[in-house]
Formats: C-alpha cells, structure tokens, sequence
C-alpha cells in the first residue's frame, strides 16, 4: 500500500501515515471533557503504534491549553468548571499549556498568570512549578511546530 504501517517495508521516499498529521497540535483553551483527552491521547499512541516510532524518540503531538478567560470566567456553572477540572488532571503534565487568550497586549501577563494559578489548582502543582512546567510546555509544542515547517 502507498502507506505502508510496518517501518521494515518503508522505502525512504514512500509517504508515512504521520507525516499526513501535523507533528502538535494546540487544543485551544480546551473546554472538551476527560473522555475526550483520553480519546485524542489514545488516536495519537494508534498513530505511533502504526508507524513503529518509539516512545523515546517521540515529541507529544496533542497539547492542551487552558486560559483564565475561557476556562474560568465563561464556564461559571459548577458542572461547567467541575468539568474543565477533570480534563485538566487527564492531560499529562508535559502537555499542559497556559494561555492568556485575550484582546489586549496590556493584559496578557495577567491573563497567563490566571491560566497558571487556575492550572496549579486544578493539578495540585504549586504556582511557581505550573509556571515552569506550562513554560517548557509551550517551547516544546513551538519546537515541534517548527521542526515540521523546516523540513517541507
């Protein structure tokens, strides 16, 4: 098949599967449920179980990004946050992203210091830490994005 699944029988110039995705993807101000987290992580693993890449070698392809604006401010029912809490514990700690999602560049610190204090919450992480961990996060995700784009 023009897509071969078994690294063995890929010539080097034969497509992969992988290369029709894009190699990470910002799930913006994610307002999807647990379930839906766990889905696109277990699409993603069925991806790279396909092409035989091993865990190692592989950047995350699914990031999930929360922001004080959307994910606090307007989800203010109990169920609503309740919700937006769960998803963000389903979402591994190297995939978390913290966004300012707002209009103005005068209030983008606030507006990321939001997201980080309403992430460090919701996963138990202190500020400081969330902050460090959304800012790797966030250079990895750009880095991923980036080493595609350079090789097309």
């Amino acid at each position: 098949s023009a897509l071969s699944t078994e690294s063995g029988d890929r010539g080097g110039d034969e497509p992969r599967i992988l290369d029709a995705y894009p190699t990470a993807v910002a799930m913006h101000s994610y307002t999807g449920t647990a379930h839906h987290v766990k889905e696109l992580l277990e699409f993603e693993e069925r991806l790279h179980q396909e092409e035989g890449s091993g865990v190692a070698t592989r950047h995350p392809m699914f990031y999930f990004g929360f922001s004080h604006a959307v994910n606090v401010a307007m989800c203010s029912s109990d169920k609503s946050r309740l919700q937006n809490i769960e998803a963000i514990r389903a979402v591994p700690t190297n995939r978390l992203l913290a966004e300012s999602d707002v209009h103005c560049t005068a209030d983008v610190e606030a507006g990321t210091a939001g997201a980080i204090a309403y992430l460090a919450a919701a996963s138990g992480h202190t500020v400081l830490e969330m902050a460090d961990i959304t800012a790797k996060n966030g250079i990895e995700f750009l880095h991923s994005v980036r080493s595609k784009e350079c090789k097309v």
